[in-house]
């Protein structure tokens, strides 16, 4: 029994400290608010829930403005098993909370057993646990799915790399394969990057330092090498069911703007790296965070919050200085390292030959590497819980309750002196005067102080006597640490669990247009009630981005805070929907008639257009609830003080339609086949005038019917994005034949109707690629399954049966 408690303790320790950091959504009941949670994620779980409980596979969402592609995009992944059994059995707020929770003390065990894998004792473990799963990569993504679902498997694959690689066994290269594969089907691929780029260095790393120490090893060691490289083409295979969607999606994606000015954004300037590992609380959290310490920068505090707790920071220090010569402590200092310098991203010199690589020249935001130094500031941090004399740690109490400070204050001036081309004499007086604002957030910085400061003058000294007794200490002071900073710096809020239509008048506003398209500043709330809403999910201009985030003298930019601010490189579709009905014209309103939409809302602040405009001010709205959770608690009373929201209706006369039949000739003349246009056409030609909408038009998703009558031969035009997977059946007089889909209007999805007469046109999609990738995952889950009963039946018998050995 004690052997079994000695066991179980540190799990049972991790799992209660992860409840208590989310105690709103574990105990009280709460749910997710402002931020990502409220206007990406959660309609999205709501509408994956929906999908599942009427027996879709959500391929294809049907909601998001002119449709797109759910699975192939791989922003909540559909195919993740964790999501599936969770939407599948939980109402999709607290499938959210509870895969929240869940992932993240999933983040601090998995984290324990890399730990403990690594020679750690039980104790250590679970501080490496709690620094991982608590630090600010996990803090500032709350709201994220994907970076808690994806994060979570880091540990793991570290551990099964380096094990398999320093010691063998056939059951590590085997959950490298599923951890990875889990990872990639999770979505959002930049952390499984991170992932392989980590896990072929500690290979190489290994392979090295073995083959240095006994050269009889080097044919061993390049065969393990090999089977990690197998093993991530292994997982690679697990996830084609992803992956072969998602490859198909990027051969017709937009690649404009991802040139240097996107892919150095949100890189982590080095004096945020220092000032954020011990007072983040100075530059999150307070409203004037954002314009005068990151966007000069052109980074977030979001995207740079990489805290790993102070006593964590300070005790891998120590492992770093006082075990320098051991192997292990070297490699994690190189990987730590490694993880550093790459989230510098732009400020790091030569970063330009970093882009040209594989993977770098992908992915934005280096400052996310922070995931990846995380976990080594845990591990290091561990062995030093292990290692570190009672005498020691009076010792470096001393150092760091002085240095700390004095850090923080120099980070900050640093900061200060960089942040604007005004005069010295300007810069530091314009944050120094925001110190009041910051005080909040540097309430766990005073805790971390007066904790150190005790140590440092033996005021605990009672406590030192007993190394038990520091190590309750130190796992206590990191929970609450951690836990304190995550709640004052986590972007995401909760909220009581009510109906955001009874919270929100604007969503209640327009609540009853199911099976209707709105546009405006919403984010995907309409999802949530199964609305289509159109969202600007284009990359920008950055360079325009970060020029105009904050204009001169300080004054925030007023303007809604859409996803890029004034369209400047194109003219696409869904782009023109973010303008205010202000800059709209006569063009705009022939889109907003071809393709469904009637509504626009929004917080802009529009003049009246003209009396014969047929674009009119419905209803002016005062929405806090809708303010805040679009603008964020610090930043509502900047951005949008009032709380006014607007909603534009089209004229009653003005007939808008997702469906419209244009008869066209054989021969068709210049002008009148919608086939022939690479974009909308213009009011000028008229176009609508003897087109026919159709409004007989059911949508379940992945199966659109359409009926209606044509007097001759016509073009039909559905306003649904033209994409690869979608095939078209007609059905006339009881007979029905396929009929191929070609592009209208530059996007849209259009058939040929031969004749006069009543018709049906079903629109089914059925990816091949998704059969295909399918068809791979599932063989190769199979084949993974008996290699990972085999590999669990040898290290039973090497462990039960006398005289076995396990295979190298």
């Amino acid at each position: 029994m004690k052997q079994y408690v000695d066991r179980i303790w540190p799990l049972a320790v991790l799992l209660l400290v992860v409840l208590l950091w989310h105690w709103p959504g574990t105990l009280a009941g709460r749910v997710p608010g402002e931020g990502m949670a409220t206007l990406g994620d959660l309609p999205l779980f709501s509408f994956v829930a929906r999908a599942i409980e009427s027996g879709r596979v959500p391929l294809w969402n049907e909601l998001a403005g002119f449709g797109s592609p759910l699975l192939a995009e791989g922003q909540i992944g559909v195919l993740y098993p964790p999501h599936r059994l969770l939407l599948g059995l939980l109402e999709s707020r607290t499938a959210f909370v509870v895969s929240l929770v869940g992932h993240t003390a999933l983040a601090g065990w998995l984290t324990c057993c890399c730990a403990r894998g690594l020679g750690q004792s039980r104790a250590a473990a679970l501080l490496a646990g709690l620094a991982f799963c608590g630090q600010g990569f996990f803090m500032a993504r709350a709201d994220h799915a994907w970076a808690w679902t994806t994060a979570c498997w880091l540990p793991l694959i570290v551990l099964a790399t380096w094990r398999w690689m320093q010691h063998g066994g056939w059951s590590w290269p085997v959950l490298l394969a599923g951890g990875l594969g889990l990872q990639l089907l999770a979505g959002h691929f930049q952390v499984a990057f991170f992932t392989m780029t980590i896990v072929l260095v500690i290979a190489v790393a290994i392979g090295i330092r073995t083959v240095r120490t006994d050269p009889v090893q080097r044919r061993r060691s390049a065969g393990r090498g090999a089977l990690v490289v197998l093993a991530i083409a292994s997982g690679l295979v697990l996830a084609s069911a992803q992956l072969v969607p998602t490859a198909e999606l990027l051969q017709r994606a937009d690649q404009r703007g991802r040139g240097p000015a996107y892919l150095q954004s949100y890189s982590l300037p080095p004096a945020h790296l220092l000032v954020n590992h011990l007072a983040p609380g100075s530059l999150s959290g307070h409203p004037s965070a954002e314009p005068l310490l990151w966007v000069p920068f052109r980074s977030s505090s979001r995207e740079g919050l990489c805290y790993v707790g102070l006593l964590p920071w300070i005790l891998a220090l120590w492992t770093m200085v006082a075990c320098r010569k051991d192997r292990d402590v070297k490699l994690l200092c190189g990987l730590l390292i490694l993880g550093l310098l790459f989230s510098l991203g732009r400020f790091l010199p030569g970063s330009g030959l970093l882009r040209a690589l594989p993977g770098f020249d992908r992915f934005a935001a280096p400052a996310r590497w922070s995931v990846v130094s995380g976990l080594f500031w845990a591990l290091l941090a561990g062995r030093g819980l292990d290692e570190m004399s009672l005498a020691a740690i009076q010792r470096w109490s001393r150092r760091f309750v002085v240095a700390v400070p004095l850090l923080v204050i120099s980070g900050l001036v640093v900061i200060a002196l960089s942040a604007s081309d005004d005069a010295a004499g300007q810069k530091l007086p314009r944050v120094f005067d925001q110190v009041r604002t910051m005080l909040p957030g540097l309430a766990p910085l005073a805790m971390n102080l007066a904790v150190l400061g005790l140590l440092a003058s033996g005021v605990l000294a009672g406590i030192l006597t007993s190394r038990r007794r520091w190590i309750g200490l130190a796992v206590v002071w990191v929970a609450l640490d951690l836990g304190w900073t995550g709640g004052l710096l986590r972007a995401m809020t909760w909220e009581p669990r009510v109906d955001p239509v009874r919270q929100s008048p604007v969503l209640g506003s327009i609540a009853q247009r199911k099976g209707e398209r709105v546009t405006g500043s919403l984010g995907n709330t309409p999802m949530a009630m199964g609305i289509a809403v159109f969202t600007n999910d284009g990359v920008p201009d950055m360079d325009r981005y970060w020029e105009n985030w904050v204009a001169p003298k300080e004054r925030l930019w007023k303007r809604t805070l859409a996803t890029v601010p004034v369209a400047t490189r194109w003219n696409d579709m869904a782009i023109r929907l973010q303008n205010t009905p202000r800059f709209m014209d006569r063009d705009d309103i022939e889109f907003l008639r071809l393709g469904g939409i009637r509504t626009l809302v929004g917080s802009f602040d529009s003049e009246s257009t003209d009396k014969d405009f047929p674009l009119r001010p419905a209803e002016t709205i005062r929405d806090e609830w809708l303010t805040r959770q679009y603008f964020g608690s610090d930043l509502a009373t900047t951005f949008l003080p009032d709380a006014t929201w607007f909603r534009w209706e089209l004229d009653e006369q003005v007939v808008s339609a997702r469906g419209w039949l244009f008869p066209v000739e054989n021969p068709p003349t210049a002008g009148s086949d919608p086939r022939r246009f690479r974009r909308p056409p213009p009011a000028r030609r008229r176009m609508l005038e003897t087109a026919v909408p159709l409004a007989d038009i059911q949508d379940r998703g992945e199966t659109v019917v359409i009926r209606g009558t044509a007097t001759s031969e016509s073009v039909m035009v559905l306003a649904d994005l033209d994409y690869p997977g979608w095939e078209a059946t007609l059905k006339t007089g009881g007979s029905s034949r396929r009929l191929d889909i070609e592009p209208a209007f530059g996007a849209w999805r259009s058939v040929l109707i031969p004749g006069p007469g009543t018709f049906e046109v079903i629109f089914r999609y059925r990816p091949r690629s998704y059969r295909v990738g399918l068809g791979i995952s599932s063989t190769a889950t199979v084949v993974w399954l008996i290699l990972l009963l085999a590999a669990c039946w040898q290290r039973y018998r090497a462990t039960r049966i006398p005289g076995e050995t396990p295979l190298p």
